[in-house]
Formats: C-alpha cells, structure tokens, sequence
C-alpha cells in the first residue's frame, strides 16, 4: 500500500537473555487487572460492532489525564527501571538519534487463549500527536493487524519474542487473542518523540 503509515518492523533488537529475562518477568510478576469495556474517548469515530473490549492489563507509566484503565498520572518504578532499556532501544531503532519528548504511558497487556473471537476493537491508543511501540514478550499466535481508512486491514504484525512493532499513533490497530497458545503477553508504550 503505496500511501501507509510508516509500520517498521524489528526482530531480536534486544539480546536474548534480556528477552527471557522480560518474559520470565511478565509471567511471574506482574500483577494485571481485567479491564472490561475499555473507554477509547469520546472521539471515537469508528464503529465496529461485535468486538470485545476487554483486556488483562498493568500500567507501569501513565501520564496521560484520562485513562479509562489507571486513572491519572502513575509510576511504577520497579517495572520501569526493567523496562525503560528496551524502549529506548526500540525508539532508537526505530529513529535512530532521535530524543524523546515524552513517555506517555507503558502497559503490560495478557491475552489469554480463546478469549474473544475475531480481531479486538480497532482503535488508536490516544488522540493526542503520538507514536506506539507494542513488544511481543513471548512467541505465541493472534496478530496485531493494522486497518486503513476503511477499516480494512492492510498489515499484520505476528506475535514472536523479542519482536516489536513501531508506529504513527494515527494508525488504527487491533488484536486477536491466541487461539493456540495459552497467552499472548505484550507491552505497548506510548510516545511523543
């Protein structure tokens, strides 16, 4: 698709030991909370219907006013200091030498097998000028699929540890919950750079 956003793609940017280090981690030590009925704002333009909402969800960084999961501004240093040498490896990667204005928010997210069907809801994570990074922590199956202007996906991104997706946060996204694998663990972090 001649006119998509910049979707780039990067595989093992981080060493392997770290990977485990931060799947091992999301298993055993995380706490996550089960979001229903995620709220996307009142922006929300887009209408999908028969698509869940729902999430198993952590947030380590919001600085964001409204999160309908976390509330206002919340740090949670321990899980940060883990966490802050992937994502600005993966920014680097993604544009390299390039500073960071600000990090929004960073969410560990679990999606257990057969949770939902089909793909979850498209959405874009905020509406502020933004960028997402989602790290798959662990090899498993269901999709990060990418839709265009009419809702039709153009790109799928699979699920594999130590891979990483970055994007323009205008860019609808949505995922499926594994349907093979007992979970699909990811974190997704928001940015301005």
């Amino acid at each position: 698709m001649k006119d998509s956003p910049p979707i780039k793609v990067f595989d093992d940017f981080i060493c392997p030991q770290y990977q485990d280090y931060i799947h091992n981690y999301f298993l055993k030590h995380i706490r996550y909370t089960y979001a229903t009925n995620i709220d996307y704002g009142p922006n929300y333009d887009i209408e999908i219907k028969n698509n869940n909402k729902s999430a198993f969800v952590n947030c380590s960084l919001n600085a964001f006013e409204q999160d309908s999961v976390n509330g206002s501004f919340h740090e949670d240093t321990a899980i940060l200091n883990l966490l802050l040498p992937m994502v600005y490896t993966g920014i680097n990667v993604y544009s390299p030498g390039t500073d960071v204005k600000q990090l929004i928010r960073i969410r560990t997210v679990l999606y257990i097998k057969n949770q939902y069907e089909g793909c979850g809801l498209a959405h874009r994570d905020m509406y502020t000028p933004h960028y997402t990074m989602i790290y798959y922590a662990n090899d498993s199956d269901g999709p990060t699929c990418f839709f265009d202007k009419n809702m039709e996906v153009f790109k799928e991104v699979h699920p594999k540890k130590g891979r990483a997706v970055i994007f323009p946060g205008t860019v609808y996204h949505g995922g499926y919950a594994p349907k093979e694998h007992t979970d699909r663990m990811i974190l997704n972090c928001n940015f301005m750079i």
